[in-house]
């Protein structure tokens, strides 16, 4: 699935934690953020599963791959980007503004669609599989 279509399936309101695990058989908790599900090979923050923990820094879709949970894979993208040059910040696992903004320079300089997340290309690109 594109970064476009998880766009469009993500959900967007929030649910109560019943509601969540009757719908997606995956759902995780980052610490420091909250509680993320599962859906077609992106994880996504499940707003309402549980209002006290949620401190998503972006609420979009991530990209996943090799059963790695939000903050892995973002960890995984940034110190990737470290080694080439592109990111200069601290390997924390969360998608900030400078770890954005790492991502778009990356997309741009190798013609991908310049999304600013972590998307299946840029995984690709950067040979995270």
């Amino acid at each position: 699935m594109s970064y476009g279509q998880a766009l469009k399936r993500q959900h967007r309101d929030r649910h109560d934690h019943a509601w969540w695990t009757t719908r997606y058989t995956t759902i995780v908790f980052v610490r420091g953020c909250g509680h993320y599900y599962l859906d077609a090979g992106y994880w996504f923050p499940a707003w309402g599963y549980d209002p006290g923990n949620e401190n998503f820094e972006y609420n979009g879709p991530i990209y996943t791959y090799g059963n790695l949970l939000p903050d892995q894979v973002i960890y995984n993208v940034q110190r990737a980007l470290k080694e080439l040059g592109y990111y200069s910040g601290a390997l924390n696992g969360s998608l900030g503004p400078a770890t954005r903004a790492a991502i778009s320079a990356f997309q741009e300089d190798n013609d991908l669609e310049i999304t600013g997340v972590v998307d299946e290309a840029t995984v690709e690109a950067l040979g995270l599989y």
